[in-house]
Order: structure tokens, then sequence, then C-alpha cells
């Protein structure tokens, strides 16, 4: 039965085509791609953290308050605000010779002369639009209350939309405060999405971290009548890991999520952990590797984009860092023996995202940086040594690890220049776009560094418009 969420979702795409067309396809005539199926249900997430949009207070007061995920904060994490503790068919232009079209499931998989995919293609006639600033908004995911909204926002106001405008962010994400309802949630992400896509021309990171057990903002609410898969400690095959991604992604792609900050791929190597407890698979690294990925695989079926969380391994150490420095004295060699082996495999298993953590390595990096902030750690370990080219996102910035030793604008210039393709809920996103902007002007990060970043964000987004994820 077609309802009002369905009837919502097919209108958005049917805008998003339309635009996409106009970016890309005017004075085509010699290609008219088909058979692009594109999904109704595409996109996605959001916001569970006190009103200060810190993950680490929503996680404190709940009767899991051992886990500073239940802040509300991302789970990017969760706490405080915090993200956790720890983003049809597609015709050519009418007068197309169609004796020349060219079946594929995939855009991408049509790949012109000079060896950019429609995709890539695509991507790149949007960048060259697109100003400095533009392209800085595009790398940040925000809470919706940093659109001006009084906490907690579960509906869009004309201001709100405005400062979509004003401020062209690549995501936003939500918290269990958010979201009270289906259909609540239905029209307000609709609402958003919709907007983005018709004035700013792409759309929206919609994100929440749904993990199952502690770290859930829909399932603990029973308004929403889906059932809470339970802690994965709990899991032992990758078949009960795959319906559980499957159930996942069934209830947020109605919804209308596109990016669940899951799962967890920590090996649990510090029993004394509270941040990560049974939110890991376990101690072994290939079976967490193995069940992560079944996961990830089921949140792909219903085009849910999915997140490796958090690298290096967050299960190394047992403080929190939405409260402050946690560190591991391992070297990188012992955490590639153990910790980092599922990010290492994250990118043969298709894993769209991977979650920086802010923890502290000072055996590696002989200080106290913490790893989403060092340019070793995330452009020399994770995209070179581990040859991991998918998306790469911050913990939230508003964490205590971060806040504590730097500004809004230091630490979102910091994480770009370690190689973080996307920022996650910067305290201050006017002071983080404008540092990151200053710091391009004035030569300290290349403007080709912020291009390579867009340029992935917006092929993700693209895919997920175009077959689904």
């Amino acid at each position: 039965m077609i309802n009002k969420t369905h009837i919502i979702a097919i209108g958005v795409m049917a805008a998003v085509l339309v635009i996409i067309m106009m970016i890309t396809l005017p004075g085509r005539e010699e290609k008219n791609v088909s058979n692009v199926e594109s999904r109704e249900d595409n996109f996605g997430e959001g916001y569970n953290s006190g009103k200060n949009g810190s993950q680490d207070e929503e996680i404190a007061g709940k009767d899991d308050s051992s886990d500073p995920d239940q802040s509300g904060i991302p789970d990017t994490d969760q706490t405080d605000g915090i993200h956790e503790n720890d983003d049809g068919n597609a015709a050519g232009p009418d007068n197309a010779d169609t004796s020349t079209v060219v079946e594929s499931d995939d855009p991408s998989d049509n790949e012109e002369d000079n060896g950019m995919t429609e995709l890539e293609k695509t991507a790149a006639a949007r960048l060259e639009k697109m100003t400095l600033r533009e392209k800085i908004y595009q790398m940040c995911i925000i809470t919706p209350e940093q659109l001006g909204g009084e906490w907690p926002v579960t509906a869009v106001s004309d201001n709100d939309l405005n400062k979509l405008s004003e401020c062209p962010v690549g995501g936003i994400i939500f918290f269990e405060a958010n979201l009270t309802g289906p259909e609540q949630t239905a029209e307000m992400l609709s609402t958003l999405q919709e907007y983005s896509v018709k004035n700013i021309g792409l759309p929206l990171f919609l994100c929440v971290d749904e993990e199952g057990g502690r770290v859930v903002r829909i399932a603990k609410n029973p308004a929403f009548g889906v059932e809470n898969p339970g802690p994965m400690k709990k899991v032992e095959s990758a078949n009960e890991a795959l319906e559980i991604g499957r159930t996942i992604g069934k209830y947020l792609s109605e919804l209308g999520f596109n990016v669940d900050f899951a799962p967890d791929a920590d090996a649990l190597t510090a029993p004394g952990s509270v941040i990560i407890g049974d939110r890991s698979f376990g101690d072994d690294p290939e079976k967490v590797t193995e069940l992560a990925a079944a996961v990830s695989d089921g949140l792909h079926e219903y085009g849910i984009l999915s997140c490796f969380k958090h690298f290096p391994g967050h299960g190394a150490v047992e403080a929190d860092t939405h409260k402050g420095l946690a560190y591991t004295d391992k070297s990188l060699e012992e955490l590639m023996e153990c910790e980092i082996i599922p990010f290492a495999k994250a990118e043969e298993k298709n894993i769209d995202m991977i979650m920086a953590a802010h923890i502290s390595v000072p055996g590696i990096l002989g200080d106290n940086t913490p790893c989403s902030l060092s340019e070793y750690m995330l452009t020399t370990v994770l995209k070179e040594k581990l040859g991991y080219k998918g998306l790469v996102i911050t913990d939230a910035l508003n964490m205590g690890a971060v806040t504590d030793v730097y500004s809004p604008g230091e630490s979102a210039k910091a994480a770009v220049q370690a190689g973080a393709d996307i920022i996650l809920m910067p305290p201050d996103l006017e002071e983080a776009v404008s540092a990151v902007e200053e710091a391009v002007i004035n030569g300290e990060i290349s403007e080709e560094l912020i291009n390579a970043a867009v340029m992935k964000i917006m092929i993700k987004k693209y895919t997920i418009l175009f077959t689904g994820g």
C-alpha cells in the first residue's frame, strides 16, 4: 500500500532527477543512459544529544548510564550531542539518439573516452560550479539544532531551510530527541531532503547512530514499533549479523535515512572499556570483521550507507573520549596485529565510511594528538598503507578529547589537514568552515585536497540517487 511517506519519497526523487539532468545533460546528444534504477527510499539520518548537542549528556540519564553513547550523542558514538563517543531512470536529452543507448545497472560502469565514469563526470561538473566555502560546507555534518532551531528540533521551520541555503552542509545527524514517531520523522527528513535537492542541487546525508543494543535512536522508542536487535556481543554468525543489518536498513530506509553510523568494528581488547563494551562483536578481529561486514551488507540491501568505527580501534582503550583524553600505548605494529584488522579490510568489504576516533596513540605519534586529527594516522596509515578509498569521517568534534584542547576552528582545520573528508558536529559551524577556508587561501591546505574530498562525497551521493546505494 502506498502511504504518505512513499508519495513524498517519489516526489523527492522526481525533483532530484530533473536537477541532475539540468546540471549534466543539456547539450549532450550523443548518449542516452537508461535503465539506471533509483530507489524511493534513499535518504537518511540524525541527532540525539542534550540541549548543547552533546552525546555525552544524552547518554547520562539513561538506564544504561554506563554507556556514554546513550547520551544522544551521535555515535558517531553518542554522548552529549557528541557523535559517538566513542553520507529511477536517468534519461538523456529528449532529442538524444536512442540507438546509442547504453544499458547499465550502475552509471559508474559507463566510462567516457577521458576515463571518467558518468558519476565522476556528473560530480566534476557540479564541483566546477561551487565556491570554496560551498565545498567546505559539503564536508560538514551537523545536528538540526545547528541550523538555528531550539533543542530538540522535531520539525523543520522556514528559518531552518533558509539557514540550510546559506550553509549548504553535506549532511545532518539526528538523535533520539529529534525522532518522536514514524510520521514525524519521515516528514522532517523528506522536507529537508526535498529542499536541499531543489535549492542546493545536492541531496543531504541524513544520518543516525543505529547500531542495535545500547546505541539506537529509533529502536528504543516504542512509537516506531521496531525491534531492537540487542547488543552485538551476543551475535554469533554472519547470517545473524546480516539479518540485523537488513532489519535496521529496512526501517531506516522507510523513514528516509541514508547513512547509518554503524556497525561498530572495534575489537574489544581492553576488557574495562565502558564506551565500547557490548557494542563490539568481541575480541577476535577476524570475527569482528566478518560480522561487521555482514551488518554492512544488510544495510546496503536497503540503500543505507555503512560506517566502520572507530579507527584505529577504540576497543584498545578504557577511557571515554566524550569526556577527555583516552589513549593506548600500543605501537602501530601491535595495533596492526589486532585492532586495525577490521579497518584494513574495509575497502574490500565495500564499507562506505570509516570513522576516526579521538583516541591518542603516543607510542606511535609521540604525543597526545587525537588520531582523528593526525595526518600520519588518517593519510599515511589509513589511506596509503591500508589503501582505504572510501569516505573518512571524524567522530564528533564536540567531544571532550577535542574541545579540551582545540577551538572549533583549530580542530576543523587539523582534521581536514589530516585527511578527513567529513567533519562531524563541529561545535561552531561558521568558525570551523571559516578556519578551513582561510587555511586554503593562505596555502596551508591545498584546494586540491578539498576538491578530492568533495568529489568523493558527491560521487557517493549520486550513487545513492541513481542506484540506491
